[in-house]
């Protein structure tokens, strides 16, 4: 007798019982005698090894996979339909041809997958078992979420993708050639060297997504929003008139830092693309202006940028380990993606002439953090006022006195992390 999971209230296999399946499907597709194709509906199959299994043609309508080792698996013109692949291996795995429906493939790694021609639409009506939330708190939709999920080299060639959700998805040289993505979320995804020829891109939201490389041409793009979007030939003042390459106004910068004003000058580098620079690590920028610059996937290392402005900064997927903020200004700042694990964003501290001590914080209101790993770092007092923390890892982190009012913290990791005097809203409570 099959299993019940209490904790879905569906029917359960084991791995035997799969393996018996398997070996079915197979004689069925090589059309040897005693086969039988795979229908298996609304059925636990979480954490089961299905790797280099061929199930093309089979029906999995309703089925839980999360958790599932599906490396290699060809789903060839497969039914499923509302289906849940959230953390599942994926890797190389073929869903051509295949009814994708309202299914949920979050957090998941598709690297190499293949979904040429699938069909991802939106799932008018998808099974009871799957979670009323997706990663960012929203319901009902009924949509396709490949939210967060790794899709480097993934092939999405004429799919029918509309209204799909890749939000944060990891899509480096993916292919959506012919693919049908009217009204599909690519907040924040990185889309750099994406093959957009010939997709219909109309209402598609790119907010804050990185698209440099992607190739777009002959597309009907009528409604699309690239607000903040990354992009090859971003905004820059590179091109007024100066004097000094970058390199020379963040040496020059540095001297003044070094010198405590004497030698060197105090730069303003505001709205500057810096990505060309590569390395910016152990580098002095203390109080240094850089407001909307794109710092975006530099090694920023050790990076000593205190009592900075670095409002509606870029610094998505940049490595500022170690580095030091205390008391620099964040507010509507990109962070999606970012390591700033054991940073230093605790307050500055600083002695006044009449003796008194005074503590300037870190300011991230309203910044977009997304999948950021803080692990371990020291953020007293900070303020993520209205932030965007979907995702975002604080283990081990030191949030005393941080204030949190307003932010979206869905799915957020808070293990270990100190939260003396920490102010939450009143409907959230730290998961242990």
């Amino acid at each position: 007798m099959n299993d019940v999971i209490e904790n879905t209230g569906i029917k359960a296999l084991n791995q035997s019982q799969l393996d018996d399946i398997l070996k079915l499907h197979a004689r069925f597709l090589s059309g040897q005698p005693g086969g039988a194709r795979a229908s298996v509906k609304d059925t636990d199959l979480s954490n089961l090894n299905f790797e280099g299994a061929d199930l093309s043609q089979s029906d999995f309508t309703g089925c839980l996979f999360r958790g599932a080792n599906l490396k290699n698996v060809a789903f060839t013109s497969a039914t499923l339909f509302g289906c849940d692949f959230s953390k599942c291996n994926i890797q190389h795995a073929n869903f051509s041809r295949a009814d994708l429906r309202g299914t949920d493939i979050q957090l998941s790694d598709l690297t190499n997958a293949n979904f040429s021609k699938a069909d991802l639409r939106t799932g008018s009506s998808v099974v009871k078992q799957r979670r009323t939330k997706d990663l960012y708190g929203r319901t009902g939709e009924g949509r396709v979420t490949f939210n967060g999920s790794i899709m480097t080299n993934a092939n999405f060639k004429g799919a029918s993708a509309n209204m799909a959700d890749f939000s944060d998805a990891l899509l480096e040289n993916a292919n959506f050639e012919q693919a049908d993505l009217r009204d599909a979320i690519l907040d924040g995804a990185n889309l750099s060297n994406v093959e957009f020829d010939g997709a219909d891109l109309r209402s598609a939201s790119f907010n804050a997504a990185n698209m440099t490389g992607a190739h777009m041409a002959n597309n009907e793009t009528r409604g699309a929003v690239f607000t903040m979007a990354l992009s090859d030939d971003n905004p820059d003042r590179e091109n007024e008139e100066f004097s000094l390459t970058k390199d020379e106004l963040i040496l020059k910068h540095q001297q003044w830092v070094e010198s405590a004003g004497r030698q060197g000058e105090k730069m303003n580098l505001s709205h500057y693309d810096l990505r060309k620079l590569k390395n910016l690590s152990d580098k002095r920028l203390t109080a240094l202006v850089a407001s909307h610059a794109v710092f975006a996937g530099l090694n920023l290392q050790n990076l000593e940028i205190q009592s900075a402005q670095l409002n509606c900064a870029d610094f998505r997927e940049c490595d500022l380990r170690y580095a030091d903020f205390r008391g620099s200004n964040m507010e509507d700042a990109v962070f999606v993606r970012a390591n700033m694990s054991k940073v230093n964003c605790g307050p500055l501290v600083l002695k006044q002439q009449d003796g008194s001590i005074r503590n300037i914080p870190c300011c991230f209101s309203n910044a977009i953090m997304r999948f950021v790993d803080c692990k371990e770092g020291d953020f007293r007092h900070a303020d993520f006022s209205d932030c965007d923390l979907t995702h975002a890892e604080f283990d081990g982190a030191d949030l005393s006195y941080a204030k949190f009012s307003g932010a979206n913290l869905e799915a957020a990791s808070l293990k270990g992390a100190k939260t003396e005097g920490t102010i939450f809203d009143d409907d959230y409570s730290i998961e242990e």
